[in-house]
């Protein structure tokens, strides 16, 4: 059983489906050869579980699958997992789940749902199959994103059934010389949890066209208000296991609803498009509700350094809507140098946010 163990360390800045998965240098042979994990999974004959946090830097997600195929055992699972440090309360007990199954005297064997990307009409769909009925389905799909961690994974909900356990669902294209990647998840009744590998295509490779009037799937310069629900915040805490109930809506002044969480920091990963888009001029602007007076800690993760800028405010406390301004130059590293702008992070989160209500996330 792994958790972030994905091999390929060799390959580190070049992406599963823009550059090359084979080694190419006497180094990169000599490393994969000699620790490389791709090498290893090739003898592994045991049952094995195999969980990819889809943000962590540590874990490579696109060659997960490829790890997979390696591995010459009856029974191989992957969950990928929304985080990049921790795993959620429901992936631990699925975690339980398989190794229940799998320690039994005879086992399980395991399943496999597939995933592909296909083209009609010059329209790009992505079919999957979950092979038995599962209790929930999710598809992500993340556009323009190479690099396989820190990404804006923005979930598909309109999914057709096309056969007993087939689905698909269009995905909008803008630019048909982009990458776009996908992976499945279908949690089963009992709590198993199965992921499938991540795929990726270049629309044009399939002869797609972009769409006449396609959704947007950039995201835009609104972040989050409350009628997005959960939107794609996680809870985020120093536990190896987070409670992923702790993030729930929650009224404020006005009967105005927002997010909030019960322990813990919120996190947000955002679009490489809506980040890109950002002119040097941009502020973070947001709503925050405090019964008690209190500071708030906001860090801002740069990339590809992974530096963190932390900015402080201050909550008055009672029975108002405080609205929050922050620019780029608000936010400062430990050495107390200013973060140049916001096109340089991919990634904040609000620290201690625990009894505070948080709406209207937006760039202005």
């Amino acid at each position: 059983m792994a958790i972030n163990g994905s091999g390929y360390l060799w390959a580190n800045g070049k992406p599963r489906f823009t550059s090359t998965n084979i080694p190419t240098t006497d180094e990169e042979r000599a490393f994969s050869t000699g620790v490389g994990a791709e090498t290893y999974s090739r003898f592994v004959t045991c049952p094995t579980l195999f969980i990819a946090l889809a943000e962590s830097a540590y874990n490579d997600i696109d060659r997960a699958g490829d790890i997979m195929n390696g591995i010459k055992s009856h029974s191989k699972q992957l969950i990928i997992s929304n985080g990049d440090e921790q795993i959620t309360s429901r992936e631990f007990n699925a975690m339980l789940v398989w190794l229940r199954e799998n320690f039994a005297l005879t086992g399980k064997g395991c399943i496999s749902p597939t995933i592909s990307f296909d083209a009609n009409d010059g329209e790009l769909y992505v079919k999957f199959n979950s092979i038995k009925t599962p209790v929930s389905r999710s598809l992500f799909v993340c556009y323009g994103e190479p690099h396989p961690y820190n990404r804006y994974w923005k979930r598909i909900d309109d999914l057709q059934k096309i056969g007993s356990h087939e689905y698909t669902a269009h995905i909008p294209v803008i630019n048909d010389k982009e990458l776009i990647v996908a992976y499945a998840t279908c949690e089963f009744a009992g709590g198993n949890i199965v992921s499938t590998p991540v795929i990726g295509v270049v629309p044009e490779t399939l002869e797609v066209r972009p769409d006449d009037n396609p959704l947007d799937v950039y995201s835009a310069r609104i972040i989050y208000d409350g009628s997005m629900g959960l939107g794609n915040f996680m809870p985020k805490t120093e536990s190896v296991v987070v409670d992923e109930n702790a993030l729930s809506q929650a009224e404020g002044p006005f009967g105005i609803k927002g997010i909030t969480t019960s322990e813990g920091d919120i996190a947000l990963y955002r679009s490489a498009h809506e980040i890109e888009a950002l002119t040097r001029t941009a502020a973070l602007h947001f709503d925050a509700y405090s019964k008690e007076e209190r500071d708030l800690s906001i860090v801002m993760t740069a990339m590809p350094s992974f530096k963190k800028y932390e900015a402080v405010t201050h909550l008055k406390g009672g029975e108002f809507w405080q609205k929050i301004l922050l620019e780029s130059t608000d936010f400062k590293s430990d050495e107390g140098r200013t973060l140049p702008k916001f096109s340089d992070t991919k990634c904040f989160y609000v620290k201690d946010a625990n009894g505070i209500i948080f709406n209207n996330f937006l760039w202005i």
